[in-house]
């Protein structure tokens, strides 16, 4: 308990599940509902938010990397809104919220077809 690197993994465990576990739960919940109703293109809306269930988590690991890099996708967007991007998965400040959307966005499809079984 004397270990100073123990409390900051627990800390971040700890943000981790009470943000993850809500987060991808209620969103699940949102998209199994408008899934369940008459939209427009419901076919593709169905099978566009379970593709990151069924693809490879490394596959995803480098999209998402790509997309936190310096140089990388978002950091790009923000350059047309003269926003000078952070380094995403190397600043402390960021790298837990990113690896928090990652997951979210990855795990959310496959409760999605949980809500939605009937």
């Amino acid at each position: 308990f004397k270990d100073d690197v123990f409390w900051i993994a627990l800390k971040n465990t700890f943000l981790y599940t009470i943000i993850v576990v809500p987060s991808q739960t209620f969103l699940a919940l949102f998209l199994a509902v408008l899934a369940n109703k008459g939209i427009r293109g419901q076919t593709f809306f169905k099978t566009s938010y379970y593709v990151p269930a069924v693809v490879s988590s490394v596959a995803i690991s480098l999209v998402f990397i790509w997309f936190y890099r310096g140089d990388g996708f978002i950091n790009y967007l923000l350059s047309f809104f003269a926003i000078d991007g952070p380094n995403w998965l190397n600043d402390p400040t960021f790298a837990l919220p990113a690896i928090i959307l990652m997951n979210i966005w990855t795990t959310s499809g496959y409760l999605v077809d949980i809500f939605w079984a009937r």
